[in-house]
């Protein structure tokens, strides 16, 4: 098994800025008010998963299960800063919010979208018009839902209706909705749109770079595998390529595969060819920044070992592999669960390590582009009550799968598991943690002037609150980082 890459090879020093507790904005705990559904003093979330949030981190929403039923799937949508404020406008077997004589149905899927102007995107359905008319994607402003296209609506450029199972909704910076039409079927029209304009279709499109001699079709998409970048518009997605087994599970970025089953990574030093790239149903298995063009996704070699790439199109590639060090050299991943890549190029890698204390071994790591550090692990406490303190008793225990989302301003929110402390049985919270940005030595919030004061006067120093790049002394690159952040903001 290989042990070092080329991003854990990066210097592994300790953070040297703090970071805030973990809050549990909501949870599944029926004994804290954190669990009660917003504008509700009895109804409760007993399920959270799928957040996604805006660029700017300012806005969240995520798909629940509520005290209704084991039907009851809802949506959550709302405002995070200070104050908070969340709505639940939109629940299965609740009113159609277009039209309250009807009822929402289960054709409501979980991923969703928000832009930095605070809207979203989201597929929804209702009760009405047969299996052929019931899906939507709509979008929501925070008081008002809108259809952007329905299900059997015939699109010119699609050449044919809209499909049904109708995922990966999201929104970009200028308002234009994307979304995949469907399914994962062979028999469908599928296609992955960017508002009118068809990105990728169904038997017709044969992306460019694929490994096999023979280039193949689009035979189906991954449930909710794509998504598109808010302001460059690059985009990365999932697909099958043909029919063979053995080759067809492929990663596309920019009409160019980046990944392809069968065959070993192109740019990686790994020879061992690609077994499985996560096409699972539940999350996202791939991330694309909202600019910048930068890309995550994840899989797994024949043989089992997990694998993380992280690139930017058009440029350089790194590697992270099952067995690297995840912070230091006396600890490496077992597991690689989770990816993700914000515009600024900074990485957020979960999993499972071989800590021998079973208490510590999952693990949430971020890089800010020179070094890793660990940011929560099984068994950090969290804020449960909103009082800022770790102080409730119940702790991480593990983030589940992709079911997290990664800011611009690295604030981090993220679907997981808590435990109460000595217990066996987990509970669900949607959890946010706010980690450094890169160059605010200060942790003020904003990198400014006072940052740039604080690492020249420490200059030949080996102060690690100044030592940005983690070398061992304050020098001239990192007074070179923060000017280069400067103007960043939480």
């Amino acid at each position: 098994m290989r042990m070092r890459s080329t991003l854990a090879l990066a210097l592994l020093a300790a953070c040297s800025a703090a970071f805030s507790v973990p809050t549990s904005l909501y949870s599944t705990v029926a004994t804290s008010s954190s669990s009660l559904v917003p504008g509700s003093s009895i109804r409760r979330y007993t399920a959270i998963q799928r957040p996604a949030s805006n660029p700017n981190g300012t806005y969240l929403g995520f798909n629940a299960l509520t005290s209704d039923g084991t039907s009851a799937q809802a949506y959550t949508f709302g405002t995070y800063g200070s104050p908070s404020s969340f709505t639940f406008p939109l629940m299965v077997g609740g009113p159609w919010p277009l039209n309250t004589s009807l009822n929402a149905s289960g054709s409501n899927r979980g991923a969703m979208g928000v832009n930095d102007s605070g809207v979203f995107a989201i597929t929804g359905g209702q009760n009405a018009g047969g299996a052929a008319t019931d899906e939507h994607v709509l979008t929501y402003n925070g008081s008002t839902f809108s259809i952007i296209i329905q299900e059997g609506q015939i699109e010119p450029n699609l050449g044919g209706a809209y499909a049904t199972a109708i995922t990966a909704p999201h929104i970009l910076a200028d308002g234009t909705v994307c979304f995949q039409t469907g399914g994962t079927t062979t028999v469908n029209i599928g296609a992955l749109m960017k508002g009118t304009t068809v990105l990728a279709k169904r038997t017709e499109t044969i992306p460019a770079g694929q490994l096999t001699v023979t280039p193949q079709t689009i035979q189906r998409f991954t449930n909710d595998g794509f998504r598109m970048g808010g302001v460059d518009m690059s985009y990365i997605y999932q697909c099958w390529l043909g029919t063979d087994t053995t080759t067809r599970n492929s990663v596309v970025v920019d009409g160019t595969v980046v990944a392809q089953q069968g065959f070993s990574l192109p740019g990686s030093d790994v020879t061992t060819a690609v077994d499985v790239l996560p096409t699972s149903n539940a999350v996202s298995m791939s991330s694309m920044s909202t600019r910048n063009r930068h890309y995550a996704f994840r899989g797994t070699f024949v043989g089992g070992q997990d694998f993380a790439v992280f690139g930017t199109v058009g440029g350089s590639k790194s590697f992270v592999y099952e067995g690297d060090a995840i912070a230091n050299d006396s600890e490496i991943w077992t597991v690689i669960d989770g990816t993700g890549v914000n515009s600024y190029n900074e990485r957020i890698i979960t999993g499972s390590t071989d800590n021998p204390d079973a208490g510590l071994a999952s693990a949430v790591v971020f890089n800010n582009g020179y070094f890793n550090q660990v940011v929560l692990r099984r068994g950090d406490g969290v804020d449960l009550n909103g009082n800022g303190l770790a102080d409730d008793g119940y702790n991480f225990y593990r983030v589940n799968n992709d079911n997290w989302t990664f800011c611009d301003n690295n604030r981090l929110f993220m679907a997981c598991e808590l435990r109460a402390t000595g217990a066996t049985a987990s509970v669900g919270s949607m959890l946010v943690i706010d980690l450094p940005i890169t160059g605010d030595v200060d942790g003020s919030g904003e990198v400014d002037a006072a940052d740039i004061d604080f690492v020249i006067a420490q200059f030949g120093s080996a102060n690690p609150a100044a030592d940005v790049d983690g070398s061992g002394e304050v020098d001239a690159a990192d007074i070179d980082i923060v000017i280069a952040n400067f103007g960043r903001t939480r």
